[in-house]
Order: structure tokens, then sequence, then C-alpha cells
């Protein structure tokens, strides 16, 4: 019995030992482990570790669903200790307390609950003490928690990560957003309010401010701000907070595997199509292509069509007179080319550009091509045909030579958006999206209900373009062939109604955003910007016919009010809900138009007036002009006193009559 006594006392004290050891383990590794190689560093981390006596780390646990997830919270600095180094060693080691160690390993199952990093340095410190391991579950962590945790060494204002209290945030919204929690915080000690006005999950720490380290703090707070609101005014605002992580996560992938086989892989197929743009405008402007010697144009008719017909002098007067003008009679163009509107302008557009030298097109190729876009539109469309192409393709060319944007874009962006302009309606069936879905159109099958008709004009496009007796990019390397169908999907895609209000909103973010942040002066020095402008001003174009002169506006509205009319009438046939503005019985077309005009054209010229103030001012004033015309044919509604006359002359039956 003594013998069992004395070998269980033996035990209890090894196991005593054996905790102290443990415990003792814990903390070297973790003093290994500090950032804090300045000399004051030990002080601060012991001050610091004597200040959270009584305190523990909260443990994780599982919330409704299994996941080991805690909700933020944020743990306030102690506002006593003033030291620079101080304060970063409570951000950083804010884990590594003596307190949150237990006295003795916890059994297997409990590490599930200690970090990654924490669970090697046990085991480590565990061989060096020749220590029997406890039974870990070693359980790595990916390229996210790796490089988070690697992060606590830098400051919590930092591009890779952000951290408050025990937890740490890599997303980009999520880090601005805990930021402005921290902000929020300090701004509730600095002016002394009560803990009570704490928002959020806040861990106050009641402390007395001295001059100096409330001074300390104010400029910390400020900092934080500051860090907020630049991450805020370089936001991408046009992609969504997935996507902003989704860009985030990707440049943190490609730095941990630089250098070994899949990086490769993880670069292509990864990669941000914007930023290979960039790319290639830069080698494109540091390059300047050479152009060549020799005169493309010699063995080209002057404006690139040859038939009897035509009469080049009067053609050339007309183009040389009126391409320039906001309005252009695409209608007479057409008359005066042998119904190639498109071709010609086109042709004419990039000569006048000097596209065709710089990016070595062969003229042949080129009317070849817009000649086959042209053919594709449905000539039978009394609006979506290729007059309307040319028509916007001609807005756009005039939109670009806006005083504002005349040194904005490169060669390249100024080829695809005049490009994307021409196609941008190529073999249109002259229904809408809603009603090939609502049908389920082969089209609207093959494109998932998603921008069904804008996926099938690039699709038209760019398939024809493939062809080898077409292709007038012939001459272009691979990578900027890349980036101008890049550029080119981006603007169709903008001409989907469905994506109006998006358009906008986009702009007008971008605009706001760019005054607040550079004293109004809006710079565009990244693709993903320009692309931005690009696919609201092909946009804009798309929708420019009520600012034409109001004859012109008004053969537009003919046009595109048949052509609804027709669509309402296959519906009717159909026995499905006739769509809006389409039925031919029931519209009004002054009232129509003029409420189009007020609600949804107008708004979008307006932010882009703003956008490029003061140089399309001369829009608004044109929809103005149509407006108060459409608004001048609307007949008067009948009076009241008619429609009562009428009740009592035609009475209606009672319920159950």
């Amino acid at each position: 019995m003594s013998g069992h006594v004395r070998n269980s006392a033996g035990a209890e004290k090894n196991k005593e030992s054996r905790r102290l050891t443990w415990k003792e383990d814990i903390l070297e590794s973790r003093r290994r482990s500090s950032s804090l190689t300045d000399e004051n560093g030990d002080s601060a981390l012991t001050e610091y570790l004597e200040k959270k006596k009584g305190s523990f780390r909260r443990g994780r646990t599982a919330s409704a669903i299994k996941l080991h997830i805690t909700r933020p919270r944020i743990q306030p600095l102690d506002r006593s200790m003033s030291s620079p180094i101080e304060q970063t060693a409570m951000q950083s080691m804010i884990l590594h307390t003596e307190d949150d160690i237990p006295e003795s390993p916890p059994p297997p199952h409990e590490f599930n609950n200690v970090s990654d990093s924490d669970m090697l340095k046990l085991h480590n410190q565990s061989r060096v003490a020749d220590l029997e391991p406890p039974t870990l579950n070693t359980r790595r962590g990916s390229f996210l928690y790796a490089d988070a945790l690697a992060s606590r060494r830098l400051s919590r204002c930092s591009s890779q990560s952000s951290h408050v209290g025990d937890d740490i945030y890599i997303t980009p919204f999520a880090q601005i957003l805990a930021n402005l929690y921290v902000v929020r915080s300090s701004f509730v000690d600095l002016m002394g309010l009560p803990p009570d006005m704490h928002k959020g999950p806040v861990d106050h720490i009641t402390s007395t401010f001295t001059t100096e380290s409330k001074k300390k703090l104010a400029v910390e707070t400020l900092s934080e701000l500051d860090w907020c609101m630049e991450h805020l005014e370089t936001l991408n605002t046009s992609k969504s907070v997935g996507e902003l992580a989704q860009s985030k996560f990707r440049q943190m992938l490609a730095n941990v595997t630089n250098g070994t086989h899949v990086a490769q892989w993880v670069t292509s197929t990864y990669q941000d199509r914007t930023e290979m743009i960039d790319e290639v405008l830069e080698t494109r402007h540091e390059r300047r292509q050479r152009r060549s010697s020799g005169n493309l144009m010699d063995s080209i008719p002057k404006y690139g069509i040859v038939s009897t017909s035509v009469n080049e002098e009067d053609l050339g007067k007309f183009l040389k007179k009126n391409v320039s003008e906001w309005t252009l009679d695409v209608f007479h163009l057409k008359d005066i080319t042998d119904g190639r509107p498109l071709m010609v302008l086109s042709y004419y557009i990039f000569k006048e550009r000097d596209l065709f030298k710089t990016f070595k097109i062969p003229p042949n190729l080129f009317i070849g091509f817009m000649t086959e876009m042209e053919n594709l539109y449905t000539p039978t469309n009394h609006y979506h045909n290729s007059c309307h192409g040319a028509d916007v393709m001609h807005t756009v060319n005039n939109m670009l030579q806006s005083r504002p944007l005349q040194t904005i874009f490169q060669d390249l962006e100024i080829m695809a958006a005049l490009f994307a302009a021409a196609i941008h309606d190529v073999d249109h069936p002259g229904t809408n999206n809603d009603f090939l879905v609502r049908t389920s159109h082969e089209l609207a099958l093959l494109y998932n209900d998603e921008s069904v008709l804008e996926n099938h004009h690039l699709y038209v496009t760019f398939s024809k373009l493939n062809q080898l007796h077409l292709n007038f990019l012939v001459n272009v390397d691979a990578s900027t062939r890349s980036a101008f169908r890049k550029m080119t999907i981006d603007m169709v895609l903008a001409t989907d109604m469905g994506k109006h209000l998006q358009h906008i909103g986009e702009l007008k973010t971008m605009v706001e955003t760019k005054k607040l942040a550079h004293d109004g002066v809006l710079t565009l020095d990244r693709y993903f910007e320009r692309s931005e402008v690009l696919q609201c001003l092909v946009h804009c174009a798309d929708l420019s016919n009520p600012s034409k002169d109001v004859p012109i506006a008004k053969e537009w509205t003919s046009r595109v009010m048949n052509e609804f009319f027709l669509q309402g009438d296959i519906e009717r046939e159909k026995g499905l809900p006739i769509s809006p503005l389409m039925d031919r019985h029931a519209v009004n077309v002054p009232k129509c138009q003029a409420s189009f005009i007020e609600f949804v054209v107008y708004p979008l010229w307006e932010v882009w007036s703003e956008f490029v103030y003061p140089h399309s001012q001369h829009v608004l004033d044109r929809l103005n002009t149509t407006l108060d015309y459409w608004t001048e044919q609307i007949p008067p509604s009948p009076p009241k006193e008619d429609k009562e006359d009428d009740k009592e002359e035609n009475p209606q039956p009672e319920n159950g009559d």
C-alpha cells in the first residue's frame, strides 16, 4: 500500500513537473517566434503580459454550423502604454499571454482549437525537450492562413492583412471594415465617452490618458482612417466584394507558388485579364511599333468602295462635312454608298485616325471583314440594321474627340471602341432578349439567358474574324489581339439594357470617388478604370438617337417603334403577354418617347456630361429640345367631366348581373 502511495506521489510529482516543462516550452517557443527584435521588446512584452493578468484567450466554439468561427471582436489598446514598440507588442502578441496556456496538455480533440503555427511549435519543442509528444492534429494551413499568421508581424494597417483583437482579416472589404471598427473604438476612447457607446463586439479597457498618450492615440487613429480612405479610393468599384477578394487571393497564391512548377499554371488560370491589358498597353507604349514604310492604301479605292452608282466626289464632300458633326444623316449616307454606310464610314474613320498604319492592317482584309459584317446585319429590321451600327460608330468617334478624352486612351483602346460600336448588333433578329428567353429560343438556351443577343453578336463577329481571308489583325501579335478581344467583349456586353442602371451607378461612383480623392482631378491610370468609361461611352452612343437633330431623331423613333410593334404582333399571335411599349393598339408614341428620354436616356447622359464637363452640355440641350417636341405631341387627356358623363351614359353592371 505504501509502495502504491509512493508510486502515486511520484507519478503526481512527475506529472506536475511535466506540466511545468510543457508550459515553459510553449512560452519559450512563443518568445522565439516573436517579431519584436527591438531592444525594448522584452520589457514591452513583459509589461503587456503583466497587464493581461486575469484575462484569457477566448476559445473557439462551434456555432450553428460545425465551423470553428468566432464573432469578430475588437481588442482595444491599453492607452496607458505610449511607447510605439509597446503598442506594436500589444498588437503583434495579442495571443501570446501566459494565462491562455492550460496547466496541462489538453486532450487531443481540443487541439483543433490551437492555431496551426502553435501546433507546429509545440511539436518541435516536445522533440527538443525529449518529451513524449502529445497526439496532435497537425493539419496544415493553406496559403490564406499561413500568410495571415505571418502577417501578425506587420502593422494592423497592412495591405496584406488587418487584425483586430484575436482575428485576422485578409479580404479587402473586411480589412477596411475591421479598421473602421478600430477607428470608431478609438474615437469613443479619445472623447471619453461611456463604454456602452462602443458599437459592435468590443472589449473595452478603461484607462487613464496622459497628454502624450492621448496625442499618440489620435495620430494612430488618423493613420488608420487615412489607410481606410486610401484603400476605398483605389478599390475597383465595378467589382463585387467577392471579386475583390478573388483578386487578393490570386496575388497571395502567386507569391507562395513563385519559382515552382505550378506557378505558371496559377498565373495563366487565375489571370486578371484587365491587368494583362495594362501590360499590353504599356508594352505598346514603350515599343511604339514601327509603322510600315510602304503606302498600304495605294491599290485601294479612296473610300473603300467600287461601284458605278457611287459618286466619289459627292461622297467625299458629305463625309468631310458631316463626320465631325454630332448629327450624321446615315440614311442619306446609305443612299450615296449603294447600301454600304457601315463599311464606308468605318473605312473612312480608321483611315482618318491612321489605324491602318498603326496596326499594319491590310485594307483589303478590313474592307472584306466590314462588308461581311454589313451583310450580317439584318436588312429587313427597321431599326437594328447596318445604319444603326454606322450611327453608333460615328457617335463613339465623335465622343472620343472631346477634349477631356483625347489624351486618355491609347490607339488599341480607340480601335476597340470603334470596332465594338460597329459590330455591336450584328445578326440582330429584331426581337429583344426578354422575348428570346420567354420563348426558349435556341440562343437563350445557348447563352443561359444572360445577355443573349450581346453574346451572339460577339460570337458571330469573332467567328468571322478568325477566318484567314477576313482577319485584318493578321499583323498584330497574339497578346495585343487578346487584349483587343477582351476590350471589345466588355464594351458590347455593356450595351445590354438590363445593365443600364449598373453602368450609371459605376460611372457615377467613379466620378464622385475621384472627385473626393483627387481634388476634382479625374485620373484613369489603370485599364479597369478606363474600361468603365469605354463601356459607358458605347452605351451612351447606343442611346444617342434622341440627342440628334429632331428630324433625324423622329426617323429613328419611327423605326424603333415599328420594330417594337412587330415583336408585339408576334407575341399576340403566340398568346404571350405583350411586352411593354410593343402593343401597337395601346402605346402612345409621343408619351412613350417623352418618358423614355426623361427617365432612361437623360440620366445616363447627365452622368456622362458630369464626367466630361463641360464638353457634352450640348447633348443635354439637344435631349431637352427633343423632349419638348414629344411632350408637345402628347394629346391632351379628356376632361374629368366627360369621363363622368360616359359613366352615366354607360352604367357598369352591378355584381351578379
